[in-house]
């Protein structure tokens, strides 16, 4: 009788531990799953910040070429009395700067 128990113990706990094996490897799995996801989340969102960061500095740079044409472009179309006038302005700022500490 005591060695009939003992094999029945024994089943038992063979069935326990394959049940509890089982268990951990399908939570395993599981983990490794939820992290492979996670992971390819972070990369497709990273993509979309790199994406529309790039864009941003594109316009950027678009707008500073924009900007750059039509300083330049400013510059060479003033009429001559124009050009006095702002030599006499430069002057002005000139003497109040000197004028004005700081």
């Amino acid at each position: 009788m005591l060695q009939t128990q003992k094999v029945r113990l024994t089943n038992y706990l063979d069935e326990r531990s394959a049940y509890l094996t089982q268990f951990s490897e399908d939570a395993i799995a599981e983990f490794d799953e939820i992290g492979e996801n996670a992971l390819k989340d972070l990369d497709e969102a990273g993509a979309r910040i790199m994406e529309n960061l790039e864009s941003r500095v594109r316009a950027f740079e678009e707008c500073a070429k924009l900007r750059k044409g039509l300083f330049f472009k400013n510059l060479r179309e003033r009429a001559p009395g124009e050009q006095a006038e702002a030599k006499e302005e430069i002057e002005k700022i000139k003497e109040i700067n000197k004028e004005t500490p700081g």
